[in-house]
């Protein structure tokens, strides 16, 4: 840390050569080689105004020949370094002048801070020689270019009794009411209140994880501090509640403060939790010493446990809830718990040379709140990391079909690599695996499935668009790989990409647009079937009227249950012909049972109907687990008691029992 010419620790002493102690002082031939700055400024942290003309005073400032200066020296003293002793003041050797009219130590704190600003040191450097200079009682500093309005409006107390709002910001000193141009570039500072409040936090353009860092270890000092005198209490003792905001956001808090002679202690407790169905207690001690004026201790406590053993937790939570029938309907789920503690404590002050460079514009303002945070990502070996994948690429097709625990650690592997890969090697890989390999050849489409889940998995923005890019918008799109991509829509949580939305859309309702070869297989079933599931997450996003419009399309191919016209159209099908009916029909209520959809309750409960196929009720009952509502349950319920089919009841009967409103789970 850069100190100013002369300034010392209050109440620091050292002993001279008659073993006496005395308030530090330190000839004008010293400073030089102690902090390795100019002699004379116009700002010099010693008094401009002394009118003493002693010719034998040596410690006041005049310019000088560095080179024709000698440097007198007495007798060497090597001391042990402690408390008294840390400063380079107590352990530097040098001859005291005889006399000394008055005190060296500057009472103007103003030009002090002047300067440091003229030396470019650094935020913490300002805060710490205007706190260490000022007087034990009261100091008034003036405003900015000597305003007298403002300088009658700032005052800075190094007791707690007295706090208005003071801004410490870059290397200045300023009124919290306009903050001046020439601030603009400095690198992270804040805005704080002698009470804690840290209003604003001023930065240029750098990552989400620079900036959170900062911002992390700045909010170590923001807290909402009021002594006993603020709220008029006598004893040694007090507490009180605020509301205030952290680097985690807003939150509320209660205080117990315990004030000795030397030191004020402040304890923090958080009340708010920012994570549902969580347990957590956060504590953070302030220790204000009296006689240093500043805050020279900070402890942090803090544990967080998840997520279980809270009110309100389900761990089935978007799950198929299945009622347990036996012995072992009573589980215990483990807790993950994380326990931190921090120590922030002021040791000594250090001369620095070297001072960074800030930057000169595109200062930006935020607050203390750490509201986004976007990992960066590292800077890797591309050809390594595309080895990395070829080799795990093999080690999933070495492991036997039926399975094995190597394949999800190879392909995690896999995954973990694209995370990290900039967009551009991500794109060539992509196009790599995807377009350029012969997919004839068995080796190589197991290589190109493999690629597509990784990408899949990965859930980005960059990763859906390669894929619509290479897999969905080709001139002669694969059925195989598609279909392959269906399971990724069905366990995504957000929707799907827009183009590839579209492309589902198309394959259902319009297959006009493609071959009829494009529909050999199951592919018109798995996209149908991952349309429903992609409504539902539209329609749990915001986006009801798109969702509605593809489950009312929906509702158009399946149409209501009509008894009469089902068992005449039945009597002149041929077994293949009904097989194919009822799979259309089980598709399509499946569908609208993954969308869940108000609207197309009506469609679904019209076909759990006596007359109608055992495979239809069955796919009509299980359609209905998503609805959870009375009506829903107890339509359930019928099928479960009532059917003739045996298969239909068991099916009924099973999805009751896993229904959040049977008389199981209440």
């Amino acid at each position: 840390m850069r100190l100013c010419k002369g300034q010392l620790l209050r109440g620091e002493t050292e002993i001279n050569e008659n073993e006496n102690q005395d308030d530090t002082f330190v000839p004008e031939s010293v400073l030089p080689e102690i902090f390795n700055v100019e002699l004379d400024t116009a700002d010099n942290i010693v008094d401009q105004n002394d009118t003493r003309d002693e010719s034998d005073y040596t410690g006041r400032p005049r310019r000088a020949d560095l080179a024709n200066v000698k440097i007198t020296r007495g007798q060497e003293r090597s001391l042990a370094l402690d408390e008294k002793t840390s400063a380079p003041m107590s352990w530097l050797p040098f001859f005291k002048p005889k006399e000394r009219c008055g005190p060296p130590r500057c009472t103007d704190p103003y030009s002090q801070i002047k300067s440091c600003t003229a030396n470019k040191s650094d935020v913490s450097d300002m805060a710490w020689v205007l706190l260490r200079s000022l007087t034990r009682d009261f100091v008034e500093i003036p405003g900015f270019q000597n305003d007298k309005k403002k300088s009658n409006s700032c005052r800075r107390c190094i007791s707690p009794n007295h706090r208005r709002k003071t801004c410490l910001h870059g290397d200045s000193v300023y009124d919290n009411a306009e903050m001046p141009r020439n601030v603009k570039g400095r690198r992270f500072s804040f805005q704080i209140t002698p009470n804690g409040q840290i209003l604003k936090v001023y930065h240029p353009p750098e990552d989400d994880e620079v900036l959170a860092t900062k911002k992390g270890l700045a909010a170590m000092l923001s807290a909402k501090l009021h002594d006993k005198d603020e709220l008029q209490v006598n004893i040694g003792e007090w507490k009180y509640q605020t509301e205030e905001i952290g680097n985690e956001g807003p939150h509320s808090a209660r205080y117990i403060v315990k004030d000795t002679t030397t030191e004020t202690e402040f304890k923090k407790i958080r009340n708010s939790k920012f994570i549902e169905h969580s347990k957590g207690y956060f504590e953070k001690t302030l220790y204000y010493h009296k006689k240093l004026g500043i805050l020279h201790k900070v402890l942090i406590q803090d544990n967080f446990t998840a997520m279980t053993g809270t009110p309100g937790f389900d761990p089935h939570q978007n799950m198929r809830k299945v009622q347990p029938v036996n012995q072992f309907s009573d589980m215990e789920y483990p807790e993950m718990t994380v326990l931190s503690k921090g120590e922030l404590i002021f040791l000594t002050s250090k001369p620095v040379e070297d001072v960074l460079g800030r930057p000169v514009e595109n200062l930006l303002t935020s607050s203390i709140h750490v509201d986004k945070f976007q990992r960066k990502r590292p800077i890797v070996d591309i050809d390594k990391k595309k080895e990395e994948i070829e080799n795990n690429i093999i080690c999933i097709k070495n492991e036997p079909a039926e399975g094995s625990p190597m394949v999800t650690g190879c392909f995690m592997e896999i995954v973990k690599i694209l995370e990290i890969l900039p967009d551009t090697a991500l794109t060539e890989i992509a196009e790599f695996y995807l377009l350029k390999l012969n997919l004839r050849l068995q080796e190589n489409r197991q290589s190109t499935v493999i690629m597509l889940d990784a990408f899949g998995s990965m859930e980005t923005n960059i990763s859906r668009e390669v894929i619509a890019k290479m897999i969905f918008l080709q001139p002669n799109p694969d059925p195989d790989l598609i279909v392959q991509y269906m399971i990724h829509i069905v366990s995504s949580h957000q929707p799907p990409h827009p183009v590839i939305l579209q492309s589902m859309e198309d394959i259902c309702f319009h297959p006009e647009k493609y071959p009829a070869s494009f529909y050999v297989g199951n592919l018109y079933g798995r996209v149908m079937l991952a349309m429903g599931a992609a409504a539902k997450k539209l329609f749990d996003s915001g986006e009801i009227e798109r969702a509605k419009n593809i489950t009312s399309r929906v509702q158009v191919l399946l149409g209501m249950h009509d008894p009469w016209l089902y068992r005449q159209k039945r009597s002149t099908q041929s077994e293949v012909e009904q097989e194919e009916y009822d799979k259309k029909h089980v598709i399509l209520l499946e569908t609208l049972g993954n969308a869940a959809i108000d609207h197309s309750y009506e469609y679904i409960v019209s076909h759990i109907n006596a007359t109608n196929s055992p495979w239809i009720k069955r796919a009509g009952v299980h359609a209905l687990r998503k609805y959870n509502t009375e009506v829903a349950v107890e339509e359930i319920f019928k099928a479960a008691m009532n059917d003739e089919n045996e298969e239909v009841r068991y099916e009924a009967y099973l999805i009751y029992q896993a229904h959040p409103k049977s008389v199981y789970n209440r």
